[in-house]
């Protein structure tokens, strides 16, 4: 549990400097080191370098990223108001989903690592593939 926080405390710290401006951005002093959160924290660290490397709208295309949205592949996009307001609720029901899901997956007889890890990595995710949609909205509508 101790080498699952300390990931997630790094993973939060990494996307906290990507706020900072690129020429007041200093190295980063995270080394890549042994996740111990499994396939999904593999998935979570390659989504927040991406997030790094301002690649926004790959990041929202990630494996990662359609773990949690999965039903944004077969989406009928539409220039409309109802339209978008039924996409931020499908994105919301797929983020409880995806978090409800892990707490499910905690009381199997088989869970992958123990359930508190599981949520603390489940919700740095979501929040990572937040930052990624903010920051791209961001580069989109005011940075260029």
């Amino acid at each position: 549990m101790e080498e699952t926080d300390e990931f997630v405390r790094e993973l939060e710290l990494r996307l906290l400097r990507c706020s900072l401006p690129p020429s007041r951005r200093p190295p980063s002093p995270y080394a890549s080191r042994t996740n111990p959160a499994g396939s999904l924290g593999c998935l979570v660290e390659e989504l927040v370098s991406l997030i790094e490397k301002g690649s926004y709208a790959e990041a929202l295309s990630s494996d990662a990223a359609r773990i949690v949205l999965d039903f944004a592949d077969g989406w009928q996009f539409e220039n409309a108001k109802a339209c978008a307001d039924q996409f931020y609720a499908q994105v919301e029901q797929s983020a409880e989903k995806f978090l409800k899901v892990g707490a499910e997956d905690r009381q199997s007889s088989e869970p992958s690592m123990d359930g508190e890890s599981d949520a603390l990595v489940r919700g740095v995710l979501v929040m990572a593939i937040a930052v990624a949609a903010f920051l791209a909205f961001t580069q989109c509508n005011l940075t260029g």
